[in-house]
């Protein structure tokens, strides 16, 4: 790899991060902590309602409503995976939960601030590095996702707005990400299922 592209690569490298920090500190400070006591109203509000895909009917708000971005149209408020989790809890407790805590303001991958993948807009270059599983780093005009392997064990780390190199052929009808792509970071452990 050329000097030049070392360059650039590291400084694509450190705007995804560094756009991935600023954009979790003002997430967490402006949605997800008034999130705590906008969620009981979400909750209150919920129906009955297709999911973002219109594959499955869900339980959230709709989208005119002021607490929309609180709710989750791609699971619904009251998923199975939030009754899994809490089985011993009242239905009010798993819903609160999976919305304030685990999803939080799960329908701001929805809004016009984090817009859907387009296939012929999708550019992406593995990453130097990396072990079995190596890595990459994916992005749509300025919005990055690096994803890369931590080891042969199975452990990964990825961060940044959610596409893929795989976005280049196109997203299933099922896929979310049509209506739009969240951001956020996760590490796979030990032995997990690489995502």
């Amino acid at each position: 790899m050329s000097k030049s592209r070392q360059i650039i690569l590291a400084l694509q490298l450190l705007w995804a991060l560094g756009t991935f920090l600023l954009m979790s500190i003002v997430k967490i400070v402006l949605l997800d902590f008034p999130g705590l006591f906008i969620v009981p109203f979400v909750i209150r509000r919920g129906e009955l309602r297709k999911n973002i895909t219109g594959t499955n009917d869900v339980l959230t708000v709709p989208r005119s409503a002021w607490c929309w971005l609180w709710s989750n149209d791609e699971d619904g408020m009251w998923p199975q995976k939030s009754r899994d989790l809490h089985p011993y809890k009242s239905p009010f407790w798993q819903m609160y939960a999976w919305l304030a805590l685990r999803n939080r303001t799960d329908n701001l991958q929805f809004s016009w601030f984090c817009p859907p993948s387009i296939p012929e807009k999708v550019w992406w270059v593995w990453l130097p590095w990396g072990w079995s599983k190596g890595g990459f780093i994916c992005g749509q005009g300025l919005l990055c996702y690096v994803w890369t392997s931590l080891g042969k064990d199975g452990r990964a780390i990825s961060f940044g707005w959610n596409r893929y190199p795989a976005d280049k052929v196109g997203l299933k009808e099922t896929d979310p990400r049509r209506y739009g792509c969240g951001f956020g970071g996760r590490f796979t452990p030990k032995g997990g299922k690489l995502t």
